[in-house]
């Protein structure tokens, strides 16, 4: 596991379960904001607190409220919010 520090920002880079390494999130610096990519999905990320991979489902934690506007989810108010489809959106292990 290893976790990046930018400014007040913290994302997790990678992810190694068994011999299987693979990139959970990606981020860069795009007109003063930090970009968080998952596969797909581009977050505008005000406040990311944690990352949490459960099984083969990612979450992020408090991240914020989130509103879909074309391709980009941008965050709203602190809340948890499921990134890739899952049972338990709020359920983590820590």
């Amino acid at each position: 596991e290893q976790f990046v520090f930018v400014e007040q920002f913290v994302f997790l880079e990678e992810f190694v379960i068994g011999a299987r390494a693979f990139r959970v999130a990606d981020a860069a610096r795009v007109a003063g904001e930090v970009r968080f990519v998952f596969g797909n999905l581009v977050l505008p990320v005000v406040l990311l607190t944690q990352l949490v991979l459960v099984g083969r489902f990612v979450f992020v934690i408090r991240v914020a409220g989130a509103a879909r506007g074309g391709e980009e989810v941008r965050v709203r108010e602190p809340r948890a919010v499921r990134v890739a489809g899952a049972p338990h959106p709020i359920a983590y292990k820590a």
